[in-house]
């Protein structure tokens, strides 16, 4: 736990080193800026690579660029600086100490294969008998028992999914080992903890999509048509499990009609933790935007409850919160695409209709009822704060909303503090951002890491205790 005393006593150790908690592009950034000012610093990552939420996306608006392209050279960046040592695959398992001097131990999972030895040649997973579910393309891919994540993975070293791996289920498989050119495969590898010193912590774990199996009259989980934002998010990349095409899981036809709902579950007293978020808003018009490119005759439906006037020249378009710079102009080259329709309304009932699906809604401002007949539903749901955060709130001593996001220690004079000196936030780990908010809130934790180091170096220095 960390000291309940630690305002008691003058600070008379500083170690200048700062634990970056989060491996997606807040945390790298928070990492890179701090090691840019000469600042030796750990990023830790939970999963077995970098890039986290960001790694999963195909563009970026409100320029459609590509995301892991932008992504990859930060990755790069990070793992091949002097002053960042990557720890992935890892958690922290306890904290101890104060500012200046925090005490952290990790638990270092290991992957089973020997990461010194490795040279990424993906022999070990081709071969693999094993295909399950693969969590990165959100159940819209395969992967092997034996894997990495996505092909731009930083580290690019394999894990082997235990839970998978015919080895570890009793059978006698060893083909990854066999067919490995270096023997790098090691299924006598164990789980081991490291303790390490910080002056420092940045807590950049970012957020989590809501589970929209609980509203049950959108179909998620009955009809396999009805996708989320994230799974259509995989289909759009070119990288990801259908190389860029959208197709209907039913049947693997290419959708002729499409309906996006933005935020869903908001307001509704099912939600939980669940977050209406303006970047889901920004997000399906991009989406809408991106399917017009892939599948040019489909028509696309975007649906939305709340209501706002937007455009000359235009119908009624409702609801649509627009974050991040360019979002307006998104909106708008959405609006002139003929085939992208804004519908405001609020969803009754998803039904399969022999081949198709029929969305029963009610009309937003005239409560009358309406349907819409598809091929494809994407259900975008609202945010959470990450599946991990409350455990890892509980170890740093911060509070947390009933979101599960961190708790600033003042959202507009101190937005990058935590209640705790001397650790700082960064990210969506706050509350729903934009990736340029979230890059901006990392360079801003790093500022203040700099300069808390500077003057309890003063401090230091200046106390009766400090011994030369």
């Amino acid at each position: 736990m960390l000291s309940d005393f630690e305002g008691l006593f003058p600070i008379t150790r500083l170690t200048e080193r700062a634990l970056v908690i989060g491996g997606g592009i807040a945390g790298i950034e928070a990492a890179l800026s701090l090691a840019e000012m000469g600042i030796e610093v750990v990023l830790l990552e939970r999963q077995p690579s970098l890039g986290g939420r960001m790694a999963q996306l195909d563009k970026l608006f409100p320029t459609l660029d590509h995301a892991v392209c932008n992504l990859r050279d930060r990755m790069d960046a990070s793992a091949n600086h002097p002053n960042v040592r990557l720890l992935t695959y890892a958690r922290v398992e306890r904290v101890d100490g104060y500012v200046g001097d925090f005490e952290v131990t990790f638990r270092l999972r290991v992957r089973k294969v020997r990461a010194s030895a490795c040279d990424g040649c993906g022999k070990c997973w081709r071969h693999c008998p094993v295909k399950v579910t693969s969590e990165f393309d959100e159940g819209m891919g395969r992967r092997s028992a034996i894997y990495i994540p996505f092909p731009q993975a930083i580290p690019s070293v394999p894990v082997v999914d235990e839970a998978s791996c015919l080895h570890f289920s009793g059978e006698d498989c060893r083909i990854c080992a066999d067919v490995c050119p270096t023997g790098c495969v090691d299924f006598d590898q164990e789980d081991s903890t490291l303790t390490e010193r910080f002056g420092a912590i940045v807590v950049a774990t970012g957020l989590s999509l809501s589970d929209p199996s609980v509203y049950a009259e959108y179909g998620f989980g009955r009809y396999p048509d009805v996708v989320t934002s994230l799974q259509l998010e995989r289909s759009l990349n070119s990288a990801g499990p259908t190389r860029g095409e959208v197709y209907r899981p039913s049947n693997g036809a290419r959708p002729e009609k499409v309906v996006l709902v933005c935020c869903v579950g908001a307001g509704d007293s099912r939600a939980g933790r669940s977050y209406p978020s303006p970047i889901c808003c920004i997000n399906t018009i991009k989406q809408a935007v991106l399917l017009k490119r892939v599948c040019g005759r489909a028509e696309v439906y975007v649906v939305h409850e709340g209501v706002r006037q937007l455009g000359a020249g235009k119908a009624m378009r409702r609801g649509l919160q627009l974050v991040g710079k360019g979002g307006e102009e998104l909106l708008q080259r959405a609006c002139e695409e003929p085939d992208i329709h804004f519908v405001g309304g609020k969803v009754c009932e998803v039904q399969s209709q022999g081949t198709r699906l029929v969305m029963r809604l009610e009309e937003t401002e005239s409560g009358a009822p309406m349907q819409i007949e598809s091929d494809l539903v994407v259900l975008a749901p609202g945010v959470e704060g990450n599946e991990f955060v409350e455990e890892l709130a509980d170890l740093l001593g911060l509070p947390a909303d009933h979101h599960g996001f961190l708790i600033e220690a003042d959202s507009k004079l101190r937005p990058v503090e935590s209640s705790i000196e001397g650790i700082f936030l960064a990210g969506a780990v706050t509350g729903p951002r934009d990736i340029a908010e979230c890059v901006a809130q990392a360079g801003a934790a790093a500022a203040k890491v700099a300069g808390l180091f500077r003057r309890l170096a003063k401090a230091i220095d200046a106390s009766p205790l400090h011994m030369v």
